[in-house]
C-alpha cells in the first residue's frame, strides 16, 4: 500500500513538473495551435508580440476611417509616444428673469504629443514621487504655440492627470490584464488568434476618456494577433457576442517625436 502511495506520489511530482515547464513551441506554432493556449503558453506569445511591435509605428483606428491616435511603440507593449489630435467644445449660458438666457459656446483645437521619458520621476521642490516621468507636449490651434508640462501620466486639456490612450489594449499587449486565447479567423485579411478577457471601463471615466470614444460600460474585449507576423491586428469590445467596437492597427511609418520648439521639463512641479 504505501509502495503504491509513493508510486503515485512520484507520478504527480512529474506531472506538476510538466505543467509548469515553460513552453518550447515557437510562438508562431503556439498562435497557430489548434486548441486553448495554457497560461504559460499565452505569455511566450504575448512576449514575442511584444517584441515584434518594438520601436514600429500605427495609427489605431475605427474600420473605414483614416485618422486615429498614432503611436510609437516600446518594447514593454505601451507606447513610448503618442500624438493625438482632437477637438473641444463648450459653454455658457446667462441670464436673469424676464428675458432670453444669453448663450456664448467656444471651440478650440489641440494636438497632443505624450512621451513616457524612461526616467523617474522627481519633483522640481526635490520632494519624492513615484513614477515614470511622462511629459504632455500640446499645441492649441488658437495660439499656434506648443506648451510641455511633466507628470506621472498625461494630461487633459485641462491639466488634469489622464488615462494613457488605448490602455486596456495595452493592458492585455503588456500581460498586466490576463488573458484566455480564443478562436483562429481570418481579420482583416489577416489570419489571427484571439486573446480575450473582461472589459470594464472605470466607473466615472469620461466619454471618450481614452481617446478611442466611448465603448461600452461592460464587455468582453478581444485582442487579436497576426499569427505568422505576431502583430496586433485589431482589438474589438463584445456585449452578448454582438460586436460593439471595433479598432484596427495601422502599421505605417509616421514621424513620431517630441516638437523641436519647446523646453522640455525635468521634473514634476
Amino acid at each position: 500500500m504505501n509502495a503504491s502511495l509513493d508510486q503515485m506520489s512520484r507520478w504527480i511530482f512529474v506531472l506538476a513538473g510538466l505543467l509548469l515547464q515553460p513552453a518550447t513551441e515557437s510562438p508562431r506554432n503556439l498562435a497557430q495551435a489548434p486548441r486553448p493556449l495554457t497560461t504559460a503558453e499565452i505569455q511566450v506569445v504575448f512576449r514575442a508580440s511584444r517584441l515584434a511591435i518594438a520601436g514600429k509605428t500605427l495609427r489605431l483606428a475605427f474600420p473605414g476611417f483614416e485618422t486615429g491616435p498614432e503611436v510609437l511603440m516600446a518594447a514593454d507593449g505601451r507606447p513610448q509616444i503618442t500624438r493625438l489630435t482632437y477637438g473641444i467644445t463648450g459653454g455658457t449660458v446667462s441670464g436673469g428673469t424676464g428675458g432670453d438666457p444669453a448663450r456664448s459656446e467656444w471651440h478650440e483645437d489641440f494636438v497632443d504629443v505624450v512621451e513616457r521619458s524612461g526616467e523617474p520621476a522627481t519633483r522640481c521642490d526635490g520632494s519624492s514621487i513615484s513614477g515614470e516621468l511622462v511629459i504632455t507636449y500640446r499645441r492649441r490651434a488658437s495660439t499656434g504655440q506648443w506648451t510641455a508640462a511633466a507628470a506621472t501620466t498625461a494630461l487633459t486639456f485641462d491639466g488634469m492627470p489622464g488615462p494613457e490612450v488605448g490602455a486596456p489594449i495595452f493592458d492585455l499587449l503588456a500581460a498586466v490584464t490576463p488573458a484566455s486565447s480564443a478562436e483562429l479567423r481570418v481579420i482583416s485579411g489577416h489570419r489571427a488568434r484571439a486573446f480575450v478577457a473582461p472589459f470594464a471601463r472605470p466607473s466615472g471615466s469620461a466619454r471618450g476618456s481614452y481617446g478611442l470614444g466611448d465603448p461600452p460600460v461592460a464587455a468582453t474585449q478581444r485582442l487579436w494577433l497576426d499569427v505568422e507576423s505576431l502583430l496586433p491586428v485589431q482589438w474589438d469590445v463584445s456585449v452578448r457576442e454582438a460586436a460593439a467596437y471595433v479598432l484596427l492597427f495601422t502599421y505605417m511609418p509616421l514621424d513620431l517625436r517630441p516638437p523641436d520648439d519647446v523646453q522640455r521639463p525635468g521634473c514634476v512641479p
